[in-house]
């Protein structure tokens, strides 16, 4: 929990959810956990050791502690019942989600979003336009007898 204060406000600033049971990374293995030994997941491994580099030179702060062996990985799940819109699942540690990927299926996301929107509006209108021309017709209606 440690762990969480430090990073929390210092990154994030968002809801911070403890996954105790590690569904989320269970979900990402197809209910079982992507585990790695240290010695064979990452200092046999060059993928991981260039990753490893790469993370260290953006100067952020790190540190070791922490369980160290379950692989992550990234969800973008869509709003309602649209499931996930996007998975990546870390295979050597320290990959990380191709951004031109993540991007483009969170701007189709909000494309969609402002689609919906723009429907709900113009039905909208649509329906109060209607609702006007059967008000003047009656009032007109009314007028005319």
């Amino acid at each position: 929990m440690v762990q969480v204060k430090e990073f929390w406000p210092r990154y994030w600033g968002g809801i911070v959810v403890l996954d105790r049971a590690k569904d989320f990374f269970k979900a990402l293995g197809g209910g079982v956990l992507l585990k790695d030994r240290f010695i064979t997941g990452f200092l046999l491994n060059s993928r991981a050791i260039a990753n490893y580099k790469r993370a260290k030179a953006t100067g952020l702060e790190q540190n070791f502690r922490g369980e160290g062996e379950i692989k992550g990985g990234l969800f973008i799940v869509g709003r309602g019942g649209r499931g996930i819109a996007y998975q990546f699942v870390e295979r050597n540690f320290g990959d990380w989600a191709p951004m031109a990927e993540v991007l483009d299926v969170c701007s189709r996301m909000q494309v969609f979003i402002f689609f919906q929107i723009s429907f709900i509006m113009i039905t909208f209108a649509s329906s109060i336009e209607q609702d006007m021309e059967k008000k003047n017709s009656k009032d007109y209606d009314c007028l005319s007898t």
